[in-house]
Formats: structure tokens, sequence, C-alpha cells
């Protein structure tokens, strides 16, 4: 047939073309996802500071001893780890509520803190709705914990696919040379690629996976209700304030925030 040639030209360079599109855009759309990953990363490392300078202020609130540890326990935190990396963040300033004594007021701020602690690590973990700033009337959820853990499986999964089966280099070299036997054949007679090499191409172009670990974001639980901890809450502030009134005063006054701070 006329112009039988010209049409499988066409046709073998338009697959190549669209094979090779194929190949080099799935993996620029896995990089932008991880270049995207890692400036939410550090949103979400930003809320985790936040939420331990929250415990850090309880902590401090309950002089940072035994009564402060059995209070992280009992809102089934990992106390002893909490304690160590709250202790290396500066404490949140709080508004001390109203009271008519100093004892009064200093047991609601345990439990102001308390609350404001395990608000702040909610909104680490899972988030909160927020107005999405490219359209006002519709909510959205602020980047978090969970969020971000789920969203490095999905790009560690989608690498996986992209660096074996059949979108892995090598085989996707061996498609493109497949739509050209003679060319195959050729390659056979002058010593063509060795499945070491195939291995190194694959090694070399290989799409590499997030460490979520690596990025040594705090671990924390979800604490408990402020409801099941009322009691708690009430019976460490009564013995820390009888024990060491003066430390918990000073510390009332170098959390409290003031005009606007």
């Amino acid at each position: 047939m006329p112009g039988g040639g010209d049409f499988y030209d066409d046709l073998h360079n338009e697959i190549l073309s669209l094979a090779a599109e194929n190949f080099f855009s799935s993996r620029k759309r896995l990089e932008e996802r991880r270049e995207r990953f890692a400036g939410l990363a550090e949103t979400v490392r930003a809320a985790g500071v936040r939420a331990l300078g929250c415990w850090r202020t309880l902590l401090l609130l309950l002089a940072d001893g035994g009564e402060a540890l059995h209070v992280l326990g009992q809102a089934g935190m990992d106390a002893a780890l909490l304690a160590e990396e709250a202790g290396r963040q500066a404490p949140a300033r709080m508004e001390f509520p109203f009271a008519l004594t100093g004892a009064g007021r200093y047991r609601k701020g345990v439990r102001q803190a308390y609350l404001a602690a395990r608000q702040a690590t909610l909104e680490y973990l899972e988030g909160t709705y927020v107005s999405d700033p490219r359209n006002p009337a519709r909510r959205m959820v602020t980047p978090n914990y969970r969020g971000l853990r789920d969203l490095a499986e999905k790009i560690n999964k989608e690498a996986t696919m992209l660096n074996s089966g059949g979108m892995s280099p090598s085989n996707m070299l061996a498609y493109v040379k497949s739509l050209d036997p003679a060319a195959v054949d050729r390659e056979s007679h002058a010593g063509g690629f060795t499945g070491e090499d195939m291995g190194k191409i694959d090694r070399d172009m290989a799409v590499k996976p997030v460490d979520f670990e690596a990025l040594g974001l705090p671990v924390l639980a979800e604490p408990a209700p402020l409801e099941a901890m009322e009691s708690t809450l009430r019976a460490a502030g009564k013995l820390v304030f009888r024990e060491r009134r003066a430390e918990a005063l000073a510390v009332m006054a170098r959390c409290e925030k003031r005009g606007g701070a």
C-alpha cells in the first residue's frame, strides 16, 4: 500500500513519544508530590512544637515532678518521653482564669493548661478545619501528622510502582526496544545490555521513597478528654500548690500572657 511505510514510521514515533512522555511525566509528578510533602512536613513540625510548648507549660505548673508525670500517664501519654521532648521547648504563654484566691486561680490554670495542650495535640495529630484561602466558602483541614503519614505511604507506594514492574526504567527500555525488532537483533549481535546493566539503570533512575521516621516528628498519643481528667488535675493542682506554693506562683507569672504577647 502506497505510503504504508510512512504510516508505520509515524505510528512508531508516536508510540515512542507517548511512552517517553508517560515515563518522565509520572516521575515528574511524583517529584512534585515529594516537594509538597517536604513543605507540609515543616508545617506539621511547627504544629508539633506548639503542642510540646503547651505540654511544657502544664509540666512547669505541676512543678515538673512526680505529680506531672502522674498526670501525663493518666492522660494516656508516654509520660517520660513527653516530659523529655517538651522539656526542650519554651513554655506556651496562656491566660489564667479569674479566681478569688491564688490557689483557685492556680488550679483553674492547671485545668486550662491541660485543655490547651490537648487541643494543640489534636490539631497536630488530625488538623483542624479552616477556611480555604482560595475559596473562603470552602473548608479545609490543616496539615497534620496522620495526614502526612498517609501521604508518605501513598508516595512510597507510587515510588515502588515506578521503580518496579512495567514502569521500571529497564522494562520501559525493553518495551521501547521491542518496537524495533531489527534494532534488537543488531544489538544482540553487537553485545547489548546485560542483566547487570539493566539493574544499574534501575538503581540509578530509581525514585527515592520518603523516610517518614527520619523526619523526627514528635510522637504524641491522643490525650484523654478533659472530663476524664478533672479529678486527677484537681488533686494534682491542690497537692502541688500546697507543697510548692512559691514555685507555682512563679511559674504562673512566667507563663502568663500579657499585653497581647
